[in-house]
């Protein structure tokens, strides 16, 4: 009898058992569901501070040099998400907007081989804010069956304040502005595709209203400038090396 008992103890603590560990199993699946639901990455960027000491592109052909000194970003926070389609389409998302963030160049200075030096940019320092945007990185085929990298890139900004010198001092702007003419963020539509003829850059959409404030050419004041309804469609670049 006391056999008994005790299989009969053991019994019911195997059942407890098995069904305890069924339930943690339809848990774990549950999860494991909610997880995959949730596929994709996701990256927070903090930027106090990037700073470019120099990019210098030298042809080598001619010997010549164009300079861009001091490329500095700063006073972002920026929110990502990344995804891979079924169809291969690489996705990313910008699902914050930014506000306030800073951007500055201090020189663009074309060099010679003799020492020549003829500076195209001074000193510009934007101010801007920046909506959300989609990028999207995909392959088509075309009749001759090469295939052509496509980066679609869907994105709204808006610089609310800014300053630039050009042309050797000749030319200066005390304030620059562009909105969408109600203060709001000026939306842009770029395709640029990439094939053995070189680097395309197709500027879809873009309309918005400039200001230009405290203009001076040649060290006398000229005024404001303004450009209503500024509207670029349809335009493209072809970018690619000398034969």
């Amino acid at each position: 009898m006391k056999f008994l008992k005790k299989l009969s103890l053991a019994a019911s603590i195997a059942a407890v058992s098995v069904a305890a560990n069924a339930e943690m199993v339809a848990m774990d699946e549950a999860s494991l569901s909610a997880a995959t639901g949730q596929a994709g990455i996701k990256i927070q960027a903090d930027i106090g501070n990037i700073t470019v000491g120099e990019i210098l592109y030298t042809d080598t052909d001619e010997g010549g040099a164009l300079s861009l000194d001091t490329l500095s970003i700063s006073g972002a926070q920026m929110d990502y998400e990344i995804d891979i389609l079924g169809n291969g389409t690489l996705q990313i998302a910008r699902t914050n907007t930014v506000s306030g963030m800073t951007l500055s160049l201090d020189s663009v200075d074309v060099q010679g081989t003799g020492g020549e030096n003829t500076n195209l940019l001074s000193g510009l320092s934007l101010n801007m804010d920046l909506g959300t945007s989609l990028t999207s990185i995909y392959e088509v085929t075309g009749d001759d069956s090469l295939s052509d990298t496509v980066i679609d890139m869907d994105s709204s900004f808006k610089i609310n304040s800014g300053s630039v010198t050009l042309l050797n001092g000749a030319i200066g702007v005390g304030s620059i502005t562009f909105d969408d003419g109600l203060g709001g963020m000026v939306t842009t539509s770029t395709t640029i595709t990439a094939d053995e003829q070189g680097l395309g850059v197709a500027l879809n959409a873009i309309t918005g209203d400039l200001t230009l404030g405290s203009v001076t050419v040649g060290g006398a004041s000229m005024g404001d400038l303004a450009i209503s309804n500024l509207t670029m469609q349809d335009t493209t670049l072809l970018i690619s090396g000398k034969d």
